[in-house]
C-alpha cells in the first residue's frame, strides 16, 4: 500500500483526473471564505486549523488539489488525527467541497473524491503501524458513503464504523488506478 497518486473522475467524460495532497496553508483562507465552501459543515474547524497553524504539528490538514487544469480550486479537506494507542486510526476528518458533492438532481462534475480522502487515510494508518485500520464516526447522512465502500460496524450501537484488510487495500487501489473508474 504505497501509493501517493490518486484519481478522481470526471462525472461527465469518465476520464481520470489526477489529483494530489498539500499542506492547507494561509493562503487558502480566501477560498475557504468564498461561497464555495459556504455549506461546509465543518468551514469554522477548517478555518480555525490555519489560526491555530496546525500544520507543524503532529496532527495535519490536507487539501486535495488536481495537478493540472480543470476543476480547479480545493477538491476535499483532511484532517489526520492524533496517533493514539487504539489498533485503529481515528479522530480524523474529513470533508469534501460542497461545490463537487453530489445532490440529486444536480448534474456531477466528479466523483469520487471522498474515495481518495479516505484512500490516504488508510495509508496514514499504514505509516503509522495500524496495517491500514481506520475506524470513524460518520456524521448524519454520511453513513450510506462509508458502508458502500465497505466499512462495517463492530459493536450494535455505537455508530462507529471500520475498515481494514482486503477493503482497505481494494479502497487505496481503486482510488491510485486511472484504470478503476468506480
Amino acid at each position: 500500500m504505497e501509493s501517493e497518486r490518486f484519481f478522481i473522475w470526471d462525472a461527465s467524460t469518465d476520464q481520470p483526473i489526477a489529483v494530489r495532497f498539500e499542506s492547507l496553508s494561509e493562503s487558502d483562507r480566501e477560498e475557504l471564505e468564498s461561497p464555495n465552501w459556504a455549506g461546509a459543515k465543518f468551514r469554522e474547524v477548517w478555518l480555525q486549523s490555519l489560526d491555530c497553524g496546525t500544520s507543524g504539528t503532529s496532527a495535519s490538514a490536507l487539501k486535495l488539489v488536481t495537478d493540472a487544469g480543470e476543476p480547479s480550486g480545493i477538491l476535499g479537506l483532511l484532517f489526520i488525527g492524533v496517533p493514539r494507542r487504539a489498533a485503529y486510526l481515528k479522530g480524523s476528518l474529513l470533508e469534501s467541497s460542497p461545490k463537487f458533492r453530489y445532490r440529486g438532481g444536480r448534474p456531477r462534475i466528479v466523483r469520487s473524491i471522498g474515495r481518495v480522502l479516505v484512500a490516504r487515510l488508510i495509508l496514514e494508518s499504514e505509516r503509522r503501524g495500524k496495517h491500514g485500520k481506520v475506524q470513524v464516526t460518520p456524521i448524519a447522512g454520511s453513513e450510506d458513503f462509508y458502508t458502500r465502500l465497505g466499512f462495517s460496524s463492530r459493536r450494535r450501537g455505537s455508530g462507529d464504523l471500520f475498515c481494514e484488510g482486503e477493503i482497505a487495500l481494494q479502497i487505496v487501489n481503486e482510488a491510485s488506478n486511472p484504470s478503476a473508474q468506480v
